[in-house]
């Protein structure tokens, strides 16, 4: 598993670098599975020096940093890379723009700070390279421009394959 994602996290940074503002969804069916990848996806950074965030949206401890700004310094850091794990897993209001999928939502579509709306500041995020979702494909929420921006890796099932070398 490592070769593999090793090699499409390098495709997806270079097409980023290309201009194109596209995302990676890391899908698996169980927590040993998504536990395997996450585990090469952080040895990618170490190894790129890159910054990673990591943020779970079905935990709600990081929306105050939202309207604080300490979430836009965090994100501001040159080459970082936005892990959230749990991605699209809830059934947030498609009615209130101020959801906390829907600052996630903007950051990987538009690389912006904030959701367009008053209440928090619009700001752009030149730094963040990409997010990575880890999710189970079969539970998200999301629409079909939101799921065009993310290309899918899926976390081969056999648990031989995720020897940590």
């Amino acid at each position: 598993m490592k070769e593999s994602l090793f090699h499409t996290l390098d495709q997806l940074l270079a097409v980023n670098k290309g201009g194109e503002k596209k995302n990676l969804l890391i899908a698996g069916k169980d927590f040993a599975t998504l536990d395997g990848a996450l585990y090469f996806l952080r040895r990618w950074i170490v190894e790129k020096h890159f910054h990673l965030l990591e943020l779970d949206e079905a935990c709600y401890d990081w929306h105050p940093e939202v309207s604080s700004r300490d979430l836009f310094e965090r994100l501001s850091v040159p080459n970082t890379v936005l892990l959230v794990k749990n991605y699209a897993t809830l059934q947030w209001s498609a009615l209130t723009e101020d959801t906390p999928h829907n600052f996630l939502r903007d950051a990987a579509l538009h690389r912006h700070y904030g959701c367009g709306n008053d209440w928090c500041p619009t700001d752009e995020l030149p730094h963040l390279l990409f997010v990575v979702a880890l999710n189970d494909y079969q539970t998200m929420y999301w629409d079909a421009r939101e799921a065009s921006a993310f290309a899918t890796y899926r976390v081969p099932r056999d648990p031989a394959r995720f020897d940590k070398k």
